[in-house]
């Protein structure tokens, strides 16, 4: 699953072919109702976390854009129909590399698409995505051009109330400082890995201070609709904090950002790390 601005957007270039100028039948804005990826019903609350910030995306021409749930931008892409075919087809830009091939039924303001998996090369026949299938099925509903705005917000005033002297804690008890482990870049430089039940993840910490970072989607929605995320740049290693400056990146906003971990513990098969906002986190050495 997952990334579902992007499957949307794929399905929303139908709504413009490229010999036509007019807007297309999907021109506008659409609001997910159901989502089911081989067999399973996702909820609304993955839709709003994983796929699309508000449940909706917006086709303008042969463009479809959707705002990113985690890093907050419009995410946009650009898609093939042909309308003539039974039932209508659609194909992923770039479907020649992934070839991901799917259907589409428009019918009054309510919109079907029907995606198989990108390693496969027949196109599906029926809208359906039962277990087993490796398929994708969406459904969703054209939203109005114009909503009644919402109501205003009422605020009440602030009730300022005296504060109450706060009473003295005692005096900390000393405590003798834990023994810090002993990182070295020695045993930092290698490949380590993780993964989740949607992605799996690579960073390669090289021996002359570059690294290269990967990440690739597991599952029908994300690996069909979510490009692989790549990213480069510079590290190094002090006090036991391993610093990332990313010089390049399939998403432009990191370019330039610092990243820092601090090791917590590190031995030949596993790393463990905190990262600036105090999580822990595990990678296994892959090489």
């Amino acid at each position: 699953m997952a990334g579902i601005c992007v499957l949307l957007a794929v399905a929303w270039g139908a709504c413009a072919q490229a010999e036509v100028a007019k807007p297309g039948p999907l021109e506008g804005s659409w609001e997910i109702i159901s989502i089911v990826d081989n067999g399973e019903v996702l909820p609304a609350r993955v839709v709003f976390e994983k796929f699309t910030e508000d449940g909706r995306i917006t086709v303008t021409g042969n463009t479809v854009r959707c705002k990113h749930p985690v890093r907050k931008d419009i995410q946009q892409m650009a898609c093939v129909v042909d309308p003539s075919k039974t039932p209508p087809a659609i194909d992923l830009a770039g479907a020649e590399n992934v070839n991901s091939k799917g259907i589409y039924s428009l019918q009054g303001d309510m919109l079907t698409f029907c995606f198989g998996s990108p390693d496969v090369l027949t196109r599906p026949d029926k809208f359906s995505a039962p277990v087993g299938s490796r398929k994708l099925l969406i459904v969703m509903h054209r939203v109005p051009t114009s909503e009644p705005p919402a109501p205003p917000v009422l605020v009440q005033p602030a009730v300022v109330v005296a504060p109450i002297p706060a009473r003295q804690p005692p005096p900390p008890v000393p405590v003798a400082a834990a023994a810090v482990p002993v990182i070295t870049k020695d045993k930092v430089i290698g490949t380590w890995g993780h993964q989740d039940e949607q992605k799996i993840s690579y960073n390669t910490f090289n021996p002359d201070g570059t690294f290269t970072g990967l990440v690739t989607y597991k599952n029908g929605f994300q690996k069909i609709f979510h490009v692989e995320e790549r990213r480069s740049g510079t590290w190094n290693l002090a006090d036991g904090v391993v610093t990332l400056r990313y010089t390049g990146s399939t998403d432009k906003k990191d370019i330039g950002q610092v990243f820092s971990m601090r090791v917590q513990r590190i031995g030949d098969i596993d790393m463990v790390y905190r990262d600036a906002q105090g999580m822990e986190h595990i990678e296994w050495r892959v090489r």
